[in-house]
Order: structure tokens, then sequence, then C-alpha cells
């Protein structure tokens, strides 16, 4: 019985973690500065899902989960698609918690098999409204993350 509280207790200790590090709430609206991407970022008990605002001009979505890198601090990753580009596959990370001003890099490959991702982009992200750091760019991100 012992061994068993001992196992049960050590599993909330790991558990607890991961389902209040981002608690459910609000979605978040996050633009790219620089560029014409915008999404909205909603988690579900450690989870979270991304989509694309409809009104901007690239179609994304992915799930992803906070974590802790090492060269980056708190983040929270998202592996990514756009329909647009149907063989290349993006990884996201966002610093956490979101902040105007924050940091984005973007990571691609286009066939996952042979190592080919690489860091593509780095930049700054705003939270709500329009873009910390200049104009709206016309360009979506994917559009320079091509090699």
């Amino acid at each position: 019985m012992k061994k068993l509280l001992v196992a049960l207790a050590a599993a909330a200790t790991v558990a607890v973690p991961a389902s209040s590090a981002l608690a459910k709430g609000k979605p978040v609206n996050i633009t790219l500065d620089g560029f014409c991407d915008s999404f909205t970022v909603t988690n579900s008990g450690g989870v979270s899902s991304i989509a694309d605002d409809p009104n901007t001009c690239t179609t994304w979505y992915g799930v992803g989960l906070q974590g802790k890198l090492k060269a980056d601090g708190k983040t929270v990753s998202f592996g990514m698609i756009t329909p647009e580009q149907p063989n290349t596959s993006y990884y996201v990370t966002f610093s956490y918690p979101y902040v105007t001003g924050g940091t984005f890099k973007m990571y691609i490959t286009n066939d996952g098999l042979n190592g080919d991702g690489f860091l593509a982009l780095t930049d700054t992200y705003t939270v709500g409204g329009t873009p910390n750091h200049g104009e709206k760019g016309s360009k979506s991100a994917s559009s320079l993350a091509h090699h």
C-alpha cells in the first residue's frame, strides 16, 4: 500500500505542472511583427491549438505544448502546417508568457525525414491588436521560410 501511495504522489507531482502550466483561458491573438500572419492560440488543459485569423494572408493551423528549452527558456511550441504548402511542415516556438515584444522562432522541413529542418526565421510578436514594430507586413512568414 505504501508503494502505491508513493507512486500516486509521484504521478500527481508530475501531472500538476503539465495541466496548470497553461491554464484554460481566453484565446490569445498573436501577430507576427512585420508579417501579415495573425493567430489565435487556445489552451485546453496544457495542450494548445493555434489557427490563423481568417482575415490574414495564409491559412495555418497546428497543435503544441508548453515546455522549457535550454536556449530559449519557457516556450509554447507548435507543429504547424499550411494547406498552401502541403509538403512543408513548420515548427514554431513562442516565448511564454505571451507578451508584446516576445520572440518567435520558425523552423521548417520539406520532408521530415532527412533532417533538413532549420531555423528559417526569428523575430518578435505582438499580443492582440496591431504589430508592435512598424506596419503590418504584406507577406506571410511562410513566404520567407523556403530554402
